[in-house]
């Protein structure tokens, strides 16, 4: 998310809390015997906080704001937005790394004066008769790259949007597309991009993510967690408290994992307050965390500043 962006979306302060939790290892609280310390110091071993050790670190990337797994599983796609979130300059580039945080191609993808790369963000792949390809939102557009080809082929519209930010892959053939200037998601299919849902309560929406037949979704206005069900589009809060939410993953405790682009990675329980796990934010030498990735056993988050990717083991 651009620092431009985010002057316009958020107003509101961050508030979040914190729950202190009973150490099984401390015996003097386990000597009192009583069924009410034995219970919470059970459900303190069952409710696991990952913590994360920095692995490595990449710079060289240009105002990196999204990573994916590559096609072939071998290592990172990673967006460069290459200045401005809105600026029409095309000087934008896909990157390709290492599982190891190597640089593989700086530039593997750029723009061409016939189809041009602005200001690429959020990434997904389709997969179809037609060919893979990696889908890149692009302010008001999603580029088509031809991963096999390594060529930016084509770019399709959203019709009134403004600040097209992340994309997921959804049913089917389909992927959904968060529009943060508008409230909006909306809906590609068959070539075609349609708003799907347009809601006050998606303000400053940003991440996307399917997982299992739901749509869970990020807002930085209010920074919550949502989760919306591409049925009924009902929309349910899972989480809040975090200011400029962006990235999302899901652990195999049905916990989640949430970045805030200014800085922060958050553990998130639904129906209890998030607990900040890091914290890089701050004017002077801020690390942005934006649409990291998060997998069972490591983070790769882009840092739009500094330029760089950083690679987190996550225990």
């Amino acid at each position: 998310m651009s620092h431009r962006l985010s002057i316009l979306l958020f107003t509101a302060a961050l508030s979040a809390c914190a729950g202190g939790s009973i150490d099984p290892a401390d015996t003097s609280q386990a000597e009192t015997g009583t069924a009410e310390v034995q219970a919470v110091a059970s459900e303190s071993q069952a409710v696991s906080i990952p913590v994360l050790t920095e692995d490595w670190v990449l710079d060289g990337l240009d105002a990196p704001e999204s990573v994916i797994p590559t096609l072939a599983g071998d290592g990172y796609y990673v967006s460069n937005v290459g200045g401005e979130g809105t600026d029409r300059d095309n000087d934008g580039a896909i990157s390709r790394i290492g599982l190891d945080g190597t640089m593989i191609e700086r530039d593997w993808i750029t723009g061409t004066d016939a189809v041009p790369l602005h200001a690429p963000k959020g990434m997904t792949v389709m997969r179809s008769g037609k060919g893979d390809a990696l889908l890149v939102t692009d302010i008001d557009h999603v580029a088509f790259i031809l991963a096999a080809e390594g060529r930016l082929a084509k770019r399709l519209p959203a019709p009134g949007a403004g600040f097209l930010n992340d994309i997921a892959k959804g049913p089917g053939e389909s992927a959904f597309i968060s529009d943060s200037a508008n409230a909006r998601i909306y809906r590609l299919e068959n070539d075609e991009i349609t708003v799907w849902l347009e809601d006050d309560r998606l303000r400053g929406v940003n991440g996307l993510m399917m997982d299992k037949g739901r749509l869970l979704v990020t807002t930085m206005s209010a920074g919550e967690l949502l989760s919306i069900d591409p049925e009924t589009q009902e929309i349910t809060v899972l989480a809040g408290g975090m200011e400029s939410a962006d990235g999302i993953g899901v652990r195999a405790d049905g916990s989640y994992m949430v970045s805030s682009w200014p800085g922060r990675l958050w553990h998130v329980r639904e129906g209890e307050a998030p607990t900040l796990l890091q914290d890089t934010s701050g004017e002077d030498g801020a690390i942005y965390m934006n649409d990291v990735l998060f997998l069972e056993d490591r983070a790769i988050a882009p840092n739009w500043m500094p330029g760089t990717v950083r690679a987190y083991h996550i225990e």
